[in-house]
Parts: structure tokens; sequence; C-alpha cells
């Protein structure tokens, strides 16, 4: 706990509500990944076998609702669907990345500007003390690592978490049966290593 409110204090305020806003398009990137894999799923499955249309009550409302009269006008419709899904879900994550990776630039701005300036109003001994490679060293080098290494990676941590989550959330409405299957399966293999 000691590190995290030491992380804090480097970061003020401004930045870290920005860092909470931040996870606002991570949550719909995540939400539309669910999305377009989910809206892959009935093309591939149609692609495989038209005859699942008529088996399907959704899929035979959507046929229907369209009027399609053709098995291949609708495969196509499923498919340009599926494929629009996937470009918006693309998108987002472009988006969300940039985002990311412009917050931790500028934090990174930031904490390098504090140090420069408490670097500047440091007694002269304390400069006579210090190597001035390693103070460059400092502003450069330490605080690319600590916003690249540590608050970039905790952002695509707290992404990728939520995406699993929402994933895991999609398996099981599906399908519970291949959740638990899924579950006994690699929570086994991982107990025997």
């Amino acid at each position: 706990m000691n590190r995290i409110q030491k992380i804090r204090k480097l970061i003020d305020p401004k930045d870290q509500k920005r860092l909470l806003l931040l996870l606002i398009p991570m949550i719909v990137m995540s939400l539309l990944s669910v999305v377009g894999i989910a809206a892959v799923i009935p093309f591939l499955v149609v692609a495989a076998k038209p005859e699942t249309i008529a088996q399907s009550e959704k899929l035979t409302y959507i046929y229907q609702l369209f009027h399609f009269h053709n098995t291949t006008h609708f495969v196509l419709f499923l498919g340009v669907l599926a494929f629009l899904m996937l470009v918006l879900t693309n998108s987002m994550a472009a988006l969300t990345l940039w985002l990311s990776n412009r917050t931790a630039a500028t934090i990174r701005a930031k904490i390098t500007q504090v140090l420069y300036t408490i670097y500047l109003y440091k007694p002269y001994e304390f400069h006579l003390d210090n190597n001035s490679s390693s103070l460059t060293n400092n502003l450069l080098s330490l605080t690319g690592q600590f916003t690249q290494g540590y608050l970039f990676q905790s952002l695509q941590l707290v992404t990728n978490a939520v995406l699993i989550l929402f994933i895991t959330a999609l398996i099981i409405v599906a399908n519970p049966q291949v959740a638990l299957l899924t579950f006994l399966l690699f929570g086994g293999g991982y107990c025997l290593i």
C-alpha cells in the first residue's frame, strides 16, 4: 500500500482524474470487443450451415425482418455486419490505445518537469555530490520506465481484465455448460502445474 501512496503523490489530482476517466473508453472497447465476437459467431455458423437459419428463432426473426429471400444474401449481410463490428471494435481499441499513450506521456512530462524544477533549486552541494549523468538518467530514463513500464502497463492490465470479465460473461450466457467445462479444464490444469 505504501508504494501506491507514493505513486499517487507523483501524479497530480487532475491526472488521477484523467486516469479514472480513461476507464470509460476501456470499458466501451471491452464491450465492443464482446459484441464483435458475438457478431462473428452467427456469421460463421450460418456460412457453414445455412439451414441453421430455420432452426434458430433469432436468425429466422432477422431473416424475416429484413425480408431476405435468399440465404446467400443473408450470409453476406451477416458477414458485412460482422466486418463492420470488427472495424468499429478495432477503431475503438486504437482510440483507447492512443488516449492511454497520450495520458502516460502527459504524466511523464509533468513528473520530469517537477523533478527538473527540484534539481534546479537544490543547493550547490547537492550537485557536487551527485553525478549529472545520474540526474539526467532520473529525468529521462526513470520517468519513462515509470510511465511506460508501470503506469501504461497497469492501464493495459485493467483493460484486459475488463475484457476477460466480459468475454467470460458472454461464454456463461451463451453456454453455461461449456463455460463450466472450460473452467474445470483450465482450473484443473493450473492446479496440476
